[in-house]
């Protein structure tokens, strides 16, 4: 794909104090794109290392693939970025890596870490490598524009674009550059061409923008409003996003592609947006000129994505059959295979290599059970290939239960048990713990307001989940069916672990394990849910742990009892005889944080049960 000049667009976008003739002389230099895109598989998967990296790549190619996504949330963390400590919301930027942070250009260097985006890059040319001893290319995933420094906008305050954290769940204010700016657009050519100096692989870039420390200036969907650099306010939308794109694929060099797709942009001129971009440009998913389909999803390779996170290796094979089949009754120009249980690799991709050898065979329902029947013969023998079937048909109904549980951003598992680390901080009445007895939990809690927020298990991300009537009830009653499924897929599991078959019992016992943490969950949210409850409606605030009705502590006790019980059960499973990770958490004790358990997690689910039955109070 022909591209014009890089050095042209560099050489105008560097004048600085451009008004806005300038940025309108600046649309001018879109090139045609090409009339026919040839069809793209792109495949992405989290992987460990360079190895399992190749693999993978190896795999996917074997299937179709043209692309594999090299960003797949794997990448080195910026945890440079979490300050001040007490501001939790950078947990949300970190894993996102940022093109002005990767390969920061010259005047950006002295503010990013040097050796953060020399460890990213490596690991991007490495891959890149990788896919080109394969012949195939590289699809790039992340969230811009992105928020800096607030050092390079106190150097350079003309840069300065919208506030893009979230005023109740951040305690610090975080701006993105300006991209209509004539210096920050020529940052982003310049970075763009130092990515691509080193992963010339990579034809297709995806950027998240209005959320996690990303935005767009002056659009409406920013969580702290409208806002931005005043000089570029009256900039239509449709001219500062082509502006954007532009700058990308002007770092291009003559005869390669950058396709580019920017999404939650959700504008009211998302026509005109369209209407603005060449072919091979998308906002929202919505490609230029005519509004044509962009892409379609089969997964996601996002962590709140994944349903029963952070319970490790759950598979779910019939939400990602069902994609595959609406992907393939209308097949889409670029179609994205993203799978982000990597505990379950093999199992997707053997049902895409099912579906694509007869597309036609999950036109049915039946069609579509015997496929997966087939699929799971390969791992427990066809004698043991119906109760396999029968334990994903009950995982596939727990995960459609769970986006009806109350949230704000994310499955409550993972904003409760993770992010206010209900699975680790003790259910105890308020103002019984010191600042001292809390610090384990409390500095890895995402909660950026006040004290009785924190103390409060129903703030998830500035949101009382149960504020609205009749919402307790509904979620006790979802997580008790939840529970009800998860303990028959258990049973049946355990049944079929006793079988001769070594291989057969092996997969079950595995799968049990994993089950049962997930059933930890079940219970721990559901604890979570009625002892808030209980101090919500019976507590009485004004007087102390001993004045409380002895009935009011019973059931304060009760709760708490079943939730020692629980940890003590967690703890038991997690110290069981597998070698395989069955929860999500930190491989070691600086790598924690608010979005990831610690690697000391029994210790810490240990130090839970001792504050518990130490404080809730009995008669």
């Amino acid at each position: 794909m022909k591209r014009f000049s890089r050095r042209a667009f560099v050489r105008t976008t560097a004048t600085t104090g451009m008004a806005m003739a300038g940025v309108s002389g600046l649309l001018t230099i879109v090139q045609k794109a090409p009339e026919k895109i040839e069809k793209i598989v792109v495949f992405g998967c989290h992987t460990q290392d360079l190895i399992q990296f190749k693999s993978f790549a190896e795999c996917a190619k074997t299937l179709g693939a043209t692309h594999i996504t090299i960003t797949a949330e794997d990448l080195p963390i910026s945890y440079w970025e979490l300050k001040p400590e007490d501001d939790p919301y950078p947990a949300w930027v970190i894993t996102n890596p940022g093109l002005l942070k990767i390969a920061p250009p010259k005047v950006l260097a002295k503010y990013i870490p040097e050796d953060y985006g020399r460890q990213v890059m490596d690991v991007l040319e490495k891959r890149c490598q990788v896919l080109r001893e394969l012949g195939l290319k590289a699809a790039f995933h992340t969230f811009e524009p992105q928020m800096l420094p607030e050092e390079v906008f106190k150097d350079h305050p003309e840069w300065r674009g919208p506030r893009v954290d979230h005023p109740h769940r951040s305690r610090t204010p975080r701006y993105a550059p300006c991209m209509t700016h004539p210096e920050v657009i020529a940052l982003y050519t310049e970075a763009m061409s130092r990515i691509l100096q080193r992963a010339p692989e990579i034809e297709i870039i995806q950027m998240r923008t209005n959320d996690s420390g990303a935005g767009l200036g002056w659009s409406s969907r920013l969580y702290a409003g409208k806002g931005g650099n005043p000089e570029y306010k009256i900039v239509p939308m449709e001219k500062r996003i082509a502006l954007f794109f532009n700058a990308l694929r002007a770092a291009v060099e003559d005869d390669n592609e950058l396709h580019i797709n920017m999404y939650s942009v959700r504008d009211a001129r998302q026509k005109q947006i369209v209407a603005n971009l060449e072919k091979g440009m998308a906002v929202d998913h919505s490609e230029g000129p005519r509004g044509s389909r962009f892409k379609q999803d089969v997964g996601s390779l996002l962590y709140y994505c994944r349903p029963f996170s952070p319970a490790a290796g759950i598979p779910y094979p019939i939400t990602f059959l069902s994609n595959l089949n609406r992907a393939q009754a209308n097949p889409p120009q670029r179609l994205f295979v993203n799978i982000a249980d990597t505990h379950n690799r093999e199992l997707y991709l053997d049902i895409y290599k099912a579906v694509t050898h007869n597309p036609r065979r999950i036109d049915s329902e039946k069609g579509r059970e015997m496929l997966l029947k087939d699929i799971a013969a390969r791992y427990v023998g066809s004698s043991n290939s119906s109760e396999l079937v029968r334990i994903w048909q009950m995982l596939h109904r727990i995960e459609k239960k769970i986006p009806q549980l109350p949230s704000a951003g994310g499955t409550t598992f993972i904003l409760g048990c993770v992010h206010q680390r209900w699975l680790t901080r003790p259910f105890v009445p308020p103002e019984s713990l010191t600042q001292e007895q809390k610090h384990y939990y409390r500095r890895f809690q995402f909660q950026a307001r006040t004290e009785a927020h924190a103390d409060d298990l129903m703030d998830l991300q500035a949101t009382r989940i149960t504020e609205k009537p009749g919402k307790y009830e509904s979620s006790c009653k979802l997580l008790t069916s939840m529970r009800a499924d998860i303990n028959k897929a258990i049973e049946i599991a355990e049944n079929e672990r006793k079988r001769d078959d070594e291989t057969a019992a092996n997969y079950f016992r595995l799968l049990s394990a994993r089950m049962q943490v997930f059933h930890c969950l079940t219970d721990n949210a559901m604890n979570a849910f009625r002892y808030q409850h209980i101090l919500d409606t019976a507590w009485k605030k004004d007087s102390s742990i001993a004045k409380q009705p002895d009935d009011v502590r019973q059931k304060l006790v009760q709760v708490a009892e079943n939730e020692i019980r629980n940890c003590r059960r967690l703890i038991a499973i997690l110290k069981s005889e597998t070698d395989e990770r069955l929860i999500d958490h930190a491989g070691k004790p600086e790598e924690e944080y608010h979005r990831l358990l610690g690697a000391d997690l029994i210790m810490q689910l240990d130090k839970k049960v001792s504050l518990m039955e130490k404080y809730n109070p009995r008669n």
